[in-house]
């Protein structure tokens, strides 16, 4: 198979522009541009509690279970989690994240579809409250699908030591024609979809806000964006490309859509492709993409498979 990059698919269907419009920016501003991101990125995934972090998680039952690595008898019904806490007699201790105590008694956790919440650390004995608690495992509580379950996020993880002296994902090298300028077609009214989840059997809810047409060897491919965080858009898909992960997104926020809504057009950086949370570890949910969001052909560009 021909392996062709983001500037050999639009050779065939478009001038090749010598940088991105609109907009300004030359090929050198905007490989500092990534080289700020990428930063940013690399700093993210090197977060303590971060997705690097993640080293297990449990599906929560119907009735008290104890789970591995977590101290107290868990579970959970259609509106809370619930964890009830004894007599650590020496092992382990299940203390409050905002005071850092230890929890007694039985505490109950509400969170919201596809939300979470870190309201648990584990000391590792009791010997009382911690001085610094930044270095304890977090209990996250998350619901997905209706599903509670709980996830230890550990500061001390391999991946994260391993991350210290390299590059958390390694990334294609820089190439100013992958960042393109398509034309958008925001909707009037967003449309709900529910897409796939890194996890069999669960889904997530989301609204599609437009479209946009990446050029492609065989004429333009249609993609549609979903609304993302904070005013921001999330175009994700697949490819074809061998080293990457199952698929990718690019993350646009709602400064960058507020700076070029007026012009009808949509700056997309492909060397931006992300790899998702759930590509790093065996513990995410992340969501996948819209059912049509497939490009067929290879995108040299963004983050290659983690794993």
């Amino acid at each position: 198979m021909t392996t062709m990059t983001p500037a050999a698919a639009t050779l065939r269907t478009a001038p090749r522009p010598r940088t991105a419009v609109p907009g300004t920016g030359s090929p050198g501003d905007l490989e500092r541009d990534w080289q700020a991101w990428r930063a940013a990125r690399h700093a993210a995934l090197r977060d303590p509690r971060g997705p690097l972090s993640i080293v297990a998680h449990h599906w929560l039952p119907p009735e008290p279970t104890a789970l591995a690595g977590v101290p107290g008898l868990w579970w959970a019904d259609r509106h809370s989690t619930h964890v009830t806490v004894g007599d650590p007699g020496g092992g382990p201790v299940l203390l409050d994240a905002e005071t850092s105590r230890p929890v007694t008694g039985t505490r109950r956790v509400v969170v919201a579809e596809a939300g979470s919440a870190s309201p648990f650390l584990v000391a590792p004995d009791g010997t009382g409250t911690p001085d610094d608690p930044s270095g304890l495992v977090a209990v996250e509580v998350a619901l997905r699908t209706g599903r509670a379950l709980v996830r230890l996020r550990d500061p001390g993880s391999d991946a994260l030591a391993a991350a210290t002296d390299r590059d958390p994902v390694e990334t294609y090298p820089f190439d100013a024609a992958a960042v393109v300028d398509v034309g958008v077609r925001w909707y009037d009214v967003p449309r709900p979809a529910t897409v796939g989840a890194a996890k069999p059997g669960l889904v997530h809810h989301v609204e599609v806000v437009g479209s946009v047409d990446l050029a492609g060897p065989d004429g333009p491919v249609t993609l549609e964006v979903v609304r993302g965080h904070r005013g921001g858009v999330t175009l994700a898909f697949t490819d074809t490309a061998d080293d990457v992960p199952g698929w990718r997104a690019v993350h646009l926020t709602a400064a960058a859509l507020l700076a070029e809504r007026s012009t009808g057009r949509l700056r997309i950086d492909l060397n931006r492709a992300s790899a998702y949370p759930s590509h790093f570890n065996d513990h995410g949910t992340c969501p996948r993409p819209l059912e049509g969001n497939a490009l067929p052909f290879p995108v040299v560009a963004g983050e290659k498979d983690p794993r």
